[in-house]
């Protein structure tokens, strides 16, 4: 089930808008069926809300114009790779016209090799989510964060990759030291933004790293609480 709340104060108190339900859902809800990967609003009323299925020449996002009242699928381009079952994840939205919505492509043997492979790419919009173009396909590890449309950062393997064109190109960052077990990349501005991570041996704990020059070097924080 999937129920859409909306404040009307500032989120001191919330109101049912919309109820996703077996049977008896309300007019206009999103479907009952497909998994529901994330909710993001552009503006007060205007939003998007992720449903990963695997729909033939594209995936879908669906649309709300009334705060989350009804919505209507939209659908949205991706990168046309053999055999791959393709997951529009929710989009993020920099201003009221500006934003990307990350495409993961799933692989599966006998494609690829006996894991299978995870591919990434960006839908981009310049319009308010009315119209999205995509971009060729990129394993990567699924942790990224986006500055603005322009500038980006994903991780690869144990590596680093940067955009500063909305994901059209990506440039190997010269780390220096292995970025293994991310699990969450923070950038506030060009140079400094802070990554948190995960002990891999066993995951018996979680660490905190911060860079100062766009992410070629990286320093270990140790938090403490006051």
């Amino acid at each position: 089930m999937f129920y859409c709340f909306h404040p009307t104060d500032g989120g001191a108190s919330w109101s049912l808008v919309s109820s996703t339900r077996p049977t008896g859902s309300t007019p206009g809800a999103l479907p009952f069926s497909g998994g529901k990967g994330g909710i993001a609003f552009a503006s007060p009323t205007v939003g998007w809300v992720s449903v990963n299925v695997n729909i033939p020449g594209g995936s879908v996002l669906y649309q709300t114009s009334e705060a989350g009242a009804t919505s209507k699928r939209q659908p949205v381009p991706a990168p046309a790779v053999s055999g791959g079952v393709v997951v529009e994840e929710v989009p993020v939205f920099f201003s009221a016209t500006a934003g990307a919505a990350p495409v993961q492509i799933i692989v599966p043997p006998p494609h690829t090799g006996a894991e299978g492979a995870f591919l990434w790419a960006f839908d981009h919009t310049g319009d308010g989510g009315q119209s999205w173009s995509t971009q060729s396909a990129a394993p990567a590890e699924g942790v990224f964060d986006w500055l603005d449309a322009e500038y980006g950062w994903e991780l690869s393997g144990p590596g680093l990759k940067s955009t500063t064109d909305g994901g059209r190109t990506w440039t190997k960052v010269q780390v220096d030291a292995p970025l293994s077990g991310i699990r969450q990349l923070e950038f506030v501005t060009l140079r400094v933004g802070w990554a948190l991570g995960v002990t891999p041996a066993g995951n018996t704990g979680w660490f905190l790293l911060k860079t100062t020059d766009g992410g070629q070097a990286w320093e270990r924080l140790d938090p403490r609480l006051i």
